[in-house]
């Protein structure tokens, strides 16, 4: 059995396979992420997608929220400023 096979025994406490767990974790961005970070209790691995993909949606979440606010802001400023600024969050967001 491989390294990477070997995480992803052992029970959950939803009783959802791991690998199906840790996949769930990476698909509702920063929610879904969450929801497993509390609800699984058993397994580390599943519990470590949960926290990576907290992080990583998580940040970028807020990234894209401080770019919003920033563009709205340069609206105010210019709008070649406010196209610049909406550009990156929509690159971002991509």
């Amino acid at each position: 059995m491989t390294e990477s096979a070997s995480n992803f025994s052992g029970a959950t406490s939803t009783g959802v396979d791991p690998r199906l767990s840790a996949l769930l974790c990476y698909t509702g961005w920063w929610v879904s992420a969450l929801v497993f970070l509390i609800i699984e209790q058993q397994n580390r691995t599943v519990r470590f997608h949960a926290a990576q993909s907290l992080v990583l949606f998580g940040g970028l979440s807020i990234l894209i929220v401080v770019l919003s606010v920033a563009s709205v802001g340069m609206l105010v400023v210019s709008a070649a400023a406010f196209q610049a600024a909406r550009t990156v969050v929509y690159l971002v967001w991509l």
